[in-house]
């Protein structure tokens, strides 16, 4: 991955736990919990005070919301830096590469990314776009927290160029590659109403269409009044 303009990691570390530092994400159960509107609200007590970390429903096929083009962000403050604190909090909870707004059921074009799993280097990205898309497409496996074990083959450009802006609203360009640029335009389909079901070849999709049912009828049963 390579940063084209200079201005950080591209995220502010909103709350800080002891000692000046990022508090791990905090499972429920483990410590005391409280409320939060979008879901449970864990914290952890240390010799440098108490860490929030709010931990969100990510959203399964077919919720609607899934579907909605979102809107972009048109002030970044406060309140929306504690969301992307709070999406990030659940993407690394969850053991995803990314999670995008809509998926916590927000329709905003905000997302979280990690562009090295193996370094731990998450990226907070607002109002991404991609510019270009460099390479040939290739077909490789991919999952989504929005469709819990299932995977299947996508095809992807193996290299973009994209800009966002951070939380501070500078804009920033990144030229990604690999795993990087394939979660960056998986989490941007979703800004865009699109999943990655949406994006399979006919054979793979019918080869999934028993577990989409599955969880279609899951959802009708859990919210009777929606129309997926």
């Amino acid at each position: 991955m390579r940063e084209v303009s200079s201005g950080g990691a591209g995220w502010p570390n909103p709350r800080p736990g002891p000692a000046g530092k990022r508090a791990p994400p905090v499972r429920a159960g483990s410590g005391g919990a409280g409320r939060h509107k979008f879901g449970p609200l864990v914290f952890r007590a240390g010799s440098g005070g108490t860490s929030f970390l709010a931990i969100l429903t990510i959203r399964k096929y077919p919720d609607p919301v899934l579907r909605e083009m979102s809107r972009p962000v048109a002030v970044i403050d406060a309140k929306l830096r504690r969301l992307a604190a709070d999406l990030l909090d659940t993407m690394l909870d969850a053991g995803g590469l990314g999670l995008a707004a809509p998926q916590i059921g927000i329709p905003l074009r905000l997302a979280a990314v990690d562009f090295d799993p193996g370094k731990r280097d998450p990226r907070i990205l607002v109002n991404p776009l991609i510019t270009r898309r460099i390479g040939r497409k290739e077909l490789k496996e991919e999952g989504c927290l929005s469709f819990p074990e299932l995977r299947s083959q996508v095809k992807r450009s193996p290299r973009v160029i994209f800009r966002a802006q951070d939380l501070t609203g500078k804009m920033l360009e990144y030229d990604v590659e690999g795993l990087a640029a394939r979660a960056v335009q998986h989490e941007l389909d979703h800004l865009d109403g699109l999943l990655f079901v949406d994006k399979i070849g006919p054979s793979d999709k019918q080869s999934l269409r028993r577990e989409l049912a599955e969880m279609e009828l899951a959802y009708a049963e859990l919210h009777p009044g929606d129309r997926p």
